[in-house]
């Protein structure tokens, strides 16, 4: 029988799968946890554990040895420095107290061993493995031998191992793969003396981040290989990455744990300050579990920042039945839960999501939506910022134009409509776009956690590259369409005859997307970042791009002749100007109407006043009137002067 020289084992992670009743034999509980291919065991050493079963546990370490002589190397202690790495990766201001680094850059741990280390008879190895189930040919689980690498190349996993100034101590480098996944990887040393095992496994996790400061991240690579020994570790780097050269707007954008978010409508601009919160040990343990919840990423896909990126707008809802962490709600009736304005930080919420999981937070709205999605990408290393679109359109039929309705009396049809919103907020998030095979759309994207129409079946929305949202490519997928409509889509007025076909009364080239507003890079004021969704309002390329996507929408064959000119043929023209509005007040609303043709016109006008909400939702009528006739290049001014605000 295998000598037992010591066993300690304190962490509830092994023995919560000692459950008689879950039908899984010792052997089986102990593969789960470690993995098949990890663990050589057999049942006699396997016996040990079963006999130790009852030890009360309060170390975060053990180790498990099956020593066959008092010559064998064996582990007494591993020092995962923490100070040092987390300094050198930029993760000490994470309240977590475990080891958190950032793939792409190596760390070093200290290995204290039970005599001195050998090298022409000893063997060290270290196996890192994630998920449930590690796989060396799933690149879950690492195995790295004694020097076998260059530990300062950032592609491939890598090992150095040096001998310390102190008998029996050994110092490891280890380099995380640039491409690797982000989550937690368990973490065992195994010594081998002719032919005979020892492991010391470690409990406290490693967490592996996102690296914004590694600039390999932004190289195009295809699947890499590394041999060491009998193992291939497999670094797969689908250049989904996340580098960002410049150092101030990495101090913003993933270092700064408070910001702006901003609101109110383009006449009245609101800065909200804003806790991201970051660094929070609860925002880290919340964004690691949204990584295992459910079937949104294989473990494959934990390390393609698109995917990720992606997910992580559904799981910011919860809409998908995902365990996601807010619930949306426009309603106005809070009962049962806190009004989206309550909120002030992205902690609270999910510190409550957290005591609850998976139970939903009540309530939220988009800017709480877009301050929690900031924060999960910043806690995972990818660089993100908050911003809000004045003016903001929502299309709901991707026509990729916001709608409005009449009948040919003049009448809304309410029904049919898109919407105009005071402001929408979303998240943006940074990083390359290998997989759409261009570098132009590279850089910010625009990803959208607030559920309002479904992506391929699930409430998410993103990330749909700015460059590909400037230029009016709606068909590149991810929504780039739904965004375009937002911040660029023309508002087209429609009459509906009564036979359900539909002919274009009038076109607003410059309705929506007003200012697109975010805080600045160092400071608090607001800068307003249009220019990056859009070229200038009415100039050649603004006007192409509306084009471009509105012939590749719904409605495309009713818009592709209106685009070919780019004009109607229209003989009167409108302007509506509108007074001064005070709370309590009258306000007067003035439409002047001009006949520009040599011919008499008569023209029907309805003026109409709703009310709504700041979504655009129609609340209702509050006025209407109607006017005349109109001689050859005549103007005419009509008031709508008696309504109170």
């Amino acid at each position: 029988m295998a000598q037992e020289i010591e066993l300690s084992l304190a962490h509830y992670e092994f023995w919560k799968f000692d459950d008689p009743g879950s039908g899984m034999s010792f052997e089986q509980r102990f593969s789960r946890l470690f993995g098949s291919e990890a663990v050589l065991f057999d049942s006699e050493a396997m016996g040990c554990y079963r006999e130790s079963s009852q030890c009360s546990g309060t170390e975060s370490i053990w180790k498990t040895i099956n020593k066959t002589s008092a010559d064998q190397l064996s582990v007494e202690k591993v020092d995962l420095q923490l100070e040092e790495n987390r300094r050198n990766h930029r993760t000490d201001e994470y309240e977590l107290d475990k080891l958190i680094v950032r793939r792409g850059q190596n760390f070093q741990i200290q290995i204290e061993l039970d005599r001195p280390y050998r090298p022409g008879s000893d063997t060290v190895e270290i196996y890192l493995m994630y998920g449930p189930k590690p796989r060396v040919s799933k690149g879950t689980l690492i195995k790295l031998s004694q020097n076998k690498g260059d530990v300062t190349n950032s592609k491939y996993w890598s090992m150095k191992l040096d001998t310390g100034e102190k008998e029996g101590v050994l110092l490891v480098t280890i380099m995380v793969g640039v491409g690797t996944m982000v989550g937690e990887f368990k973490l065992a040393v195994d010594c081998t003396t002719d032919g005979q095992l020892t492991r010391f496994q470690v409990m406290d996790p490693v967490v592996v981040l996102f690296n914004p400061w590694c600039p390999e991240d932004q190289i195009n690579q295809e699947m890499l290989t590394q041999h060491c020994l009998l193992s291939t570790v497999y670094c797969t780097t689908k250049l989904f990455q996340v580098y960002m050269a410049d150092e101030t707007e990495r101090e913003e954008y993933v270092l700064n744990d408070t910001g702006r978010i901003y609101v109110g409508s383009i006449n009245n601009v609101m800065g909200r300050p804003w806790i991201f919160g970051q660094f929070d040990d609860t925002m880290l343990l919340a964004a690691l579990y949204l990584l295992d919840s459910g079937d949104w990423l294989s473990d494959q896909n934990k390390g393609d920042v698109v995917e990720v990126a992606r997910a992580f707008t559904a799981l910011a809802n919860s809409c998908d039945d995902d365990n996601g962490i807010l619930c949306g709600n426009w309603s106005g009736d809070y009962s049962g839960g806190a009004p989206p304005t309550s909120w002030t930080s992205s902690v609270d919420v999910v510190e409550t999501y957290w005591k609850n999981r998976p139970r939903h937070v009540k309530f939220g709205q988009c800017w709480v939506f877009a301050g929690v999605l900031t924060s999960l990408y910043r806690t995972l290393g990818i660089p993100a910022r908050s911003v809000t679109n004045f003016c903001s359109g929502h299309d709901h039929d991707d026509s990729n134009t916001i709608d409005i309705h009449f009948d040919h009396n003049g009448n809304s049809l309410s029904d049919y409509d898109d919407s105009t919103w005071n402001f929408h907020v979303w998240a943006e998030a940074w990083f390359a776009r290998r997989d759409l095979r261009n570098s132009k759309y590279d850089g910010w994207q625009a990803l959208d956690a607030t559920p309002q129409e479904e992506s391929s079946g699930r409430m998410q929305c993103g990330p749909a590259p700015l460059a590909a949202v400037k230029a009016g490519e709606t068909n590149l997928g991810y929504d780039v369409g739904f965004v375009f409509s937002e911040v660029n889509g023309d508002i087209v007025y429609w009459i509906v005859e009564e036979d359900g076909d539909m002919r274009i009364a009038r076109v607003d080239t410059c309705g929506v997307g007003k200012l697109v507003a975010t805080k600045a890079v160092g400071s608090s004021e607001m800068v307003d970042i249009k220019n990056l969704y859009k070229a200038e309002e009415g100039s050649e390329l603004e006007r192409k791009a509306v084009g471009a996507a509105a012939c590749q929408g719904a409605r495309s064959a009713y818009l592709e002749e209106y685009y070919a000119k780019n004009t109607l043929n229209e003989d009167m023209k409108f302007s509506l100007k509108l007074g001064e509005v005070k709370l309590g007040e009258s306000v007067v609303i003035q439409l002047q109407a001009q006949n520009t043709c040599s011919d008499i016109r008569t023209v029907k006008v309805t003026m109409t006043a709703i009310s709504c909400t700041y979504m655009g939702r129609v609340l209702g009528e509050l006025k209407r009137m109607q006017h005349t006739l109109f001689a050859p290049g005549e103007i005419r001014c009509s008031s709508c002067n008696s309504l109170t605000t």
